[in-house]
Parts: structure tokens; C-alpha cells; sequence
């Protein structure tokens, strides 16, 4: 085993593409001979490394500081912390490189199609809804027993109301519990008193990250999503906190 770490993020880069050196070291033969090459491309030189006064440090335009009293195995010498170290500082780069760019989910989905995320954030909001036949949705005259019965019949947590087969409310299980806990008489209430007006809603090509994102990043969570037409902003269906999670999970 090499008690040495050492290398470089790419050599076939592109024209001034920054480079990034990983080195324990500091003083390795092979990087040191990379760097009149990467400086005749035009690129910008940046050295993670363990030995500050190494041959590498003087060499490249930024230094990070990689550096380790000891390595954690027992002779001292395997790259065990440096290693650990390194990677530690590759990651927090990364992330504030994410920051700086406005890196979204998508675009991680984008770049990693293959992975679990990357294939559930690929996912739009069409995949995953459940229609409109499958949903509870009344009108907003429609009485307290009315709602009830179609939101036991189809038990997704959320009955839509629709006029004219447009979304202009919903009613959660929530909204029905607080009902029933305010009113004494509930025979005369009427759907409209209760719904929340205006509801957050999404279109079907909206993708997975992006609802994701309107449900959480909220001060007060919301469990459902209504989905509409872009063009008429018909009813087509809801969407789950729930069922992302469990796609996810898949």
C-alpha cells in the first residue's frame, strides 16, 4: 500500500478548465511534471494538500489546507486521516460550488440519471398523481355529509372543490377535524366555509423536485398537492407528500 495520496482531477481537460491537486505530499514527481502543461492551456491551479511546504504548494494558485498531525493507522504512514481529510474538503467545495450556482435537484438529476434520486426527480408530476376519477372533489354548495362521504371513498387525505371543473379549493382532513371540533351543528355547514380559497397547485410536467420543494419549504408543511391544466387550469388530479416518499424508497 502507497502511504502516499496523490493526484489530479483530470488530465484530458478542456482548454482553462481549473484543475484541482490532491496530495498528501506535496512533492509528487508526476504532478509536479502536469503543471507546465496545465499552465500552457490556460488553466487555473488548485492544490489540496497535506504538506504546506511541499514543491506542489509553490506551484499552484490557491493551497487548501489538507494537512494531519498523524495518519490513524498504527505505523503512522497509511493515508487513513489525510485520506478522510481530503474527501472532507472535496465535499464542502462541491457544496458550496452548488450554492454559488444555484445547483437545483434537477439539474443533479439531469447529470446523474442513473441514481435513485436522479430517477425520481427525472419523475413529473403526471407520473405520479392520482386522477381525477380517483380523487374526492365536490362543489362549493355541497354540504358537511356530502364531503365526508367522498373523501371515505376516496381516502388520499384531501377533497378538491371544483367549479365549472376548476380548481377553486380544497378541503383537508384537517379542515374537517377542526369542523367538527367548532361547530355543534354541522348539518347546515356548507363546503365553502371550510375549503382554503386559492390552493397551491401544480401542472403535470412539473417535476418531482419542484413539487417536492412547494410542499416542504413551507412555515406550515402541506401533505397535498392539487394538479391542474397549464392551458385551462381544469382539475386533474392530486399529488402526495406521501406517495414521493414512497417512490423514493422504491
Amino acid at each position: 500500500m502507497q502511504p502516499k495520496l496523490s493526484m489530479a482531477t483530470s488530465v484530458s481537460n478542456q482548454s482553462g478548465d481549473p484543475v484541482i491537486f490532491l496530495t498528501n505530499s506535496g512533492s509528487t514527481v508526476e504532478l509536479l511534471g502536469l503543471v507546465p502543461i496545465l499552465r500552457d492551456r490556460g488553466s487555473s491551479l488548485v492544490g489540496i494538500l497535506g504538506n504546506l511546504r511541499g514543491s506542489l504548494a509553490r506551484e499552484v494558485d490557491v493551497v487548501l489546507d489538507a494537512s494531519v498531525a498523524r495518519e490513524a493507522d498504527l505505523l503512522g504512514v497509511v493515508p487513513t486521516a489525510s485520506f478522510a481529510v481530503t474527501a472532507a474538503m472535496g465535499d464542502a467545495l462541491a457544496s458550496a460550488l452548488m450554492c454559488r450556482r444555484g445547483f437545483t435537484e434537477e439539474d443533479y438529476a439531469r447529470t446523474h440519471p442513473g441514481g435513485q434520486l436522479g430517477r425520481n426527480l427525472n419523475l413529473n408530476v403526471g407520473d405520479l398523481m392520482h386522477p381525477i376519477e380517483k380523487v374526492a372533489n365536490c362543489g362549493e354548495d355541497a354540504t358537511l355529509r356530502d364531503l365526508v362521504i367522498a373523501m371515505t371513498e376516496h381516502p388520499l387525505g384531501a377533497a378538491c372543490v371544483l367549479r365549472e371543473k376548476r380548481l377553486v379549493g380544497i378541503v383537508t382532513d384537517g379542515d374537517l377535524r377542526r369542523a367538527l371540533r367548532e361547530h355543534d351543528d354541522i348539518r347546515t355547514l356548507k363546503v365553502m366555509s371550510l375549503m382554503n380559497r386559492d390552493p397551491i397547485s401544480v401542472t403535470p410536467d412539473c417535476t418531482m423536485g419542484t413539487a417536492l420543494r412547494l410542499m416542504e419549504e413551507r412555515t406550515s408543511q402541506i401533505a397535498v398537492l392539487p394538479v391542474v391544466d397549464s392551458e385551462n387550469s381544469a382539475f386533474l388530479g392530486l399529488l402526495r407528500l406521501h406517495d414521493i416518499y414512497i417512490t423514493a424508497e422504491d
